[in-house]
């Protein structure tokens, strides 16, 4: 019992610090994706007050989505059971994905305030936040839900097959979970931008989109999604090598 304890809390822990990791990588293509999709100017900004936007609130976001991938995992993992076949995978990941849109849309609204201005005291953002939590929660759901439902499954697979070719687990989850995350955000990306201006206040729809429109940032999304998972995969796959290597030590 004090063994799948102990595994249940590292493997927890991996989580979260393979999702910070991935936060922490990604960051500067979040805020050129935040300022992109809002329709705000990318590059008159000086690569100051670019820094600045990027540090704003990044402990923070860190630490959020650390908990946010832990309880993604879980929920998929609970869901999901001891059922190993393809369609349960796509299920279980389509209830993540809705857990996902559900827990983490108002802390989405609050850090997309924080980076398009650094500048507001971080208590004001959160009382506007307050005053409309669950802001583009739709749009939220229509992103996450396919996504989770496409990744959880493609990564597991992906995985087993980069396993079977004789890579380390660390690098085939790594590999597996950058291509399958960025090919899936890529998909996604109208979802995302509709969610990004109804939080930051903007009209949904404007003489400016099109469809074409709604895929520009597409290709950022691709690169920052692919450092996200990519060093989300790696990062949460050598925290638990590392401690299962330290368990066997002690057990030695």
């Amino acid at each position: 019992m004090g063994n799948a304890t102990s595994y249940d809390v590292q493997h927890l822990l991996s989580l979260c610090v393979g999702g910070g990791l991935g936060v922490f990588v990604s960051a500067p293509f979040t805020t050129a994706l935040q300022r992109l999709q809002t329709g705000l100017p990318l590059w008159e900004l000086r690569l100051s007050e670019f820094m600045r936007a990027v540090r704003s609130g990044l402990a923070v976001r860190m630490g959020w989505t650390g908990v946010e991938k832990m309880l993604k995992q879980l929920v998929e993992e609970k869901v999901r059971g001891s059922s190993d076949g393809v369609a349960v995978r796509i299920g279980s990941g389509a209830c993540a994905g809705a857990a996902q849109a559900l827990g983490c849309t108002s802390f989405e609204a609050y850090m997309l305030k924080r980076g398009l201005a650094p500048h507001i005291p971080a208590l004001q953002v959160l009382r506007e936040v307050a005053q409309a939590p669950m802001r583009g929660v739709g749009f939220c759901a229509l992103r996450d839900i396919p996504f989770c439902a496409i990744v959880f499954p493609s990564v597991h697979y992906g995985s087993k097959k980069l396993e079977a070719l004789g890579w380390s687990r660390a690098t085939s989850n790594a590999i597996a979970g950058a291509l399958c995350g960025a090919t899936t955000a890529f998909l996604v990306t109208p979802a995302d931008v509709f969610k990004t201006r109804l939080q930051a206040g903007l009209p949904l729809w404007d003489a400016k989109i099109t469809v074409g429109s709604l895929y520009a940032t597409a290709p950022l999304r691709f690169v920052r999604s692919f450092c996200v998972f990519g060093a989300f995969f790696a990062g949460s796959e050598i925290f638990k090598e590392r401690a299962r290597n330290k368990a066997s030590e002690r057990g030695a």
